[in-house]
């Protein structure tokens, strides 16, 4: 071999180096984002089974409740940012969709906190189906989630 074709063979193998080099980090990006979303929602699950479970309607207002799901949400759709910019366009659109269901979620606990406003007691026992409902979902929306940033990572059980 000359050393024209040498340095040639060396440059390509550099490359190649250089190019799976890059493709771990980038799967190491992603996969750090992902897990901060799924962090970050058990947080968003913890918060709503608390106000679903814990808190009588009628204090909702002043226990704080609402505030810390609120808070916990927005934490939610910053750690969903990075997912949706980490890409690819899949993760993005499960990182959308879970972002739509808390947005729901929120509205569907205050509608039966609303309309139980003066119950001692907490929304689950005002409307079972709803607090049902509420946790499946969020449990389909997360499964789909983890699925999808699965495939993308090429990780699977």
């Amino acid at each position: 071999m000359t050393g024209k074709q040498q340095l040639k063979s060396q440059a390509l193998l550099q490359r190649a180096q250089v190019s799976e080099e890059r493709a771990a980090s980038i799967r190491e990006l992603r996969r750090s984002a992902y897990v901060a979303v799924l962090n970050q929602h058990s947080v968003v699950e913890r918060a709503m089974r608390g106000a679903w479970e814990e808190t009588p309607c009628v204090e909702f207002d002043s226990s704080g409740r609402y505030a810390e799901i609120v808070r916990e949400v927005n934490l939610l759709q910053e750690k969903l940012h990075l997912a949706e910019l980490e890409g690819p366009l899949d993760v993005a659109t499960r990182a959308a969709r879970i972002m739509a269901f808390e947005s729901q979620s929120i509205a569907n606990l205050v509608a039966v906190v609303e309309s139980n406003g003066s119950s001692n007691r907490s929304p689950e026992h005002c409307d079972s189906n709803m607090s049902r409902d509420d946790h499946d979902g969020r449990i389909n929306v997360r499964d789909a989630f983890i699925d999808t940033a699965r495939d993308m990572l090429g990780t699977t059980f």
